[in-house]
């Protein structure tokens, strides 16, 4: 007989959510950049401007100008069906390599 997922047990249900914002910055990362002398206000600074971060709202306007396609268009067969479809009229038989 198979077991049938139950959610959350009372124990993490009662406990969620409850951890303050500062310990848990200090669980993770706070902690280990004191540790290994790292400035974490500049590293913060210098991640704002970098260029990937820069090229984010250029690539959203390029998109909503239609200048750019669309990056999550699937190129072939996403679905199940569309799968089989494909292995059906692909002329040859299917072997796993």
């Amino acid at each position: 007989m198979a077991r049938v997922y139950q959610g959350p047990g009372p124990l993490v249900e009662a406990t969620r959510n409850r951890i303050p914002v500062a310990l848990a910055a200090q669980v993770f990362g706070l902690n280990a950049a004191a540790l290994f002398g790292v400035d974490v206000e500049a590293t913060r600074c210098g991640l704002a401007s970098d260029p990937l971060s820069t090229g984010i709202s250029e690539t959203a306007y390029l998109h909503a100008e239609g200048a750019l396609p669309s990056s999550w268009t699937p190129r072939g067969p996403v679905t199940p069906r569309e799968i089989l479809g494909w292995l059906r009229t692909s002329g040859s038989r299917w072997r796993p390599t």
